[in-house]
């Protein structure tokens, strides 16, 4: 129905935009035409007007009547679309002029004494000038002899008229509102008409034709319904074509039934004999995969076996070179302990010596001691004048004294320092013992890891040797379980797609069911 709607839209919407186009147009161009006509028609009759009065005039003129000419311009005057009438001698003087309030007369204008002028003035008036001429027949003697005569026109005034296009405009204006109207209901009554006939003659048989679609679309796929034509028209045309294209449909449908029943008889046929094929495979491959498992195992074992044999090998020659390292720095802390026992001896003998020095200054300290005593009793035997000798007595004194407290300090920490050395060299010669104990025993072990190193290369070169037969039977084993599994795999997924093709060729035969062909 959209659809209906739409095209119906789309053709009538140009169609009417056509339609007001040409009426405007047409409008356009009769209105133009109407304008030119009647102004046509204006400048015609101001010339029979002005030609009539000025023949009408000529006796007047003659006989100087400004009376008869006066009627005579009153009457021309009060014709219809006449504004002003005037008529002039040949000087150019008025003799009958009217003429209404709005409208003055200006200088009359040069005339052809042989035509009628029209002219428009400044307010779009038509001014129409005609020559009174009268006639004159002269025969000279010649002309009497030849019997010929000969008649003269002479102009004597003018008549001139002013004529207003007021009139034709409103006639112009009524004219063009007219037209319009009779485009506008034309154009309408054309537009209702040609909406009627394409309904008629194409919404209405396209909508037959989208319904009985649609009865077949909705039929569950029965392909025998056919639509039934009536004319011989484009419509009848279209149904045939689409009645052919399901006759063709039909046709395929059948086809296509006949070729999925075979390929689902196949797709059977391949599924049971790979199935059967898969089966035995599986078989073999899980025999074929026992046996690679257990060498793979085996070969397993020996090469972890290989590798800790390398890595005892290694081992042991880490813990030879440890050894020998260890004797190296056995050594170096034997020498160090020695030269340490050595030194720390030096240091009792010079504590040793240290101590006579301060016996000795202990005695020098005493005895000058002694000697200030004395010094002191001397000053004061002295008096007065001993006094000064007296004080230097008593700072020597303080002097002894304090190089007595001095004495006996360092004999105390030279005889904890002589306690701390006895102490020590007893701990370094007992540490010198054991580091050589020590020296012993890693000379041994140094002994024992070179032996083991020996036996455990040679293990690791028979543990390789059984772990690179076992690994290419190993190999042999995997590469004949992976042909199997590929081939296995192949199968199933032979299988697999048969019976994805056999799912499909149902599915497709379900679908091809529901269409009716008989």
């Amino acid at each position: 129905m959209t659809l209906q709607i739409s095209l119906r839209s789309r053709f009538l919407g140009a169609f009417w935009t056509l339609l007001f186009v040409f009426g405007f147009l047409y409008a356009s161009i009769s209105i133009v035409s109407q304008r030119n006509l009647h102004r046509l028609e204006l400048e015609k009759r101001g010339r029979a007007i002005a030609g009539s009065m000025a023949t009408s005039s000529i006796l007047g003129i003659v006989i100087k009547d400004r009376g008869a000419l006066g009627e005579l311009v009153d009457k021309v005057a009060n014709e219809e679309d006449v504004l002003a009438a005037e008529i002039r001698d040949n000087q150019g003087q008025v003799l009958a002029s009217r003429s209404n309030a709005e409208t003055a007369l200006g200088p009359a204008p040069g005339v052809d004494p042989q035509g009628i002028a029209i002219n428009a003035d400044a307010n779009g008036n038509l001014e129409v000038t005609a020559p009174i001429s009268s006639a004159q027949t002269a025969e000279s003697a010649e002309e009497s002899l030849m019997g010929i005569s000969a008649t003269k026109s002479r102009r004597i005034g003018m008549a001139r008229i002013v004529l207003s296009q007021d009139g034709m405009r409103r006639r112009m204006r009524r004219l063009a509102i007219a037209s319009f109207l009779f485009t506008a209901v034309g154009l309408v009554i054309t537009f209702l008409i040609t909406s009627m006939m394409f309904s008629r003659l194409i919404s209405v048989p396209l909508a037959q034709l989208s319904a009985r679609l649609a009865e077949i679309a909705s039929g569950g796929g029965d392909l025998t319904q056919r639509i039934d034509i009536r004319n011989e028209d484009e419509m009848g045309i279209l149904a045939a074509h689409f009645n052919r294209f399901l006759d063709s449909l039909s046709t395929l449908i059948k086809q296509v039934h006949e070729v999925l029943t075979q390929i689902g008889a196949s797709s059977e046929s391949l599924k049971e004999i790979t199935h059967l094929s898969s089966n035995n495979l599986s078989q073999t491959v899980k025999v074929i995969s026992e046996i690679s498992k257990s060498t793979g195992a085996v070969a397993q074992n020996t090469q972890t076996s290989a590798t800790l044999m390398k890595h005892t090998e290694e081992s042991a020659q880490q813990g030879g070179r440890l050894a020998v390292d260890v004797v190296a720095k056995m050594k170096d802390a034997q020498s160090s302990v020695a030269a340490a026992t050595g030194h720390i001896h030096d240091l009792g003998k010079r504590s040793h010596q240290i101590g006579k020095i301060v016996d000795v200054m202990t005695k020098i300290a005493d005895q000058t001691n002694l000697l200030s005593l004395n010094a002191a009793i001397e000053a004061a035997r002295a008096g007065e004048s001993g006094r000064g000798f007296a004080v230097v007595a008593d700072e020597i004194r303080k002097l002894a004294e304090t190089s007595a407290d001095s004495a006996n300090q360092i004999v105390a920490l030279i005889q904890e320092t002589a306690e701390g050395t006895r102490q020590a060299v007893e701990k370094t010669e007992r540490g010198n013992s054991q580091v050589t104990q020590c020296y012993s025993l890693v000379m041994d072990a140094e002994k024992l890891f070179g032996a083991i190193s020996k036996e455990v290369a040679k293990m690791a070169q028979q543990m390789n040797g059984v772990a690179s037969s076992t690994q290419e039977v190993a190999a042999s084993t995997e590469e004949v379980t992976a042909s199997s599994e590929e081939q296995s795999a192949a199968m199933e997924q032979i299988a697999t797609n048969a019976q994805h093709l056999t799912s499909i060729v149902d599915k497709l035969s379900s679908l091809v069911r529901q269409f009716k062909v008989d």
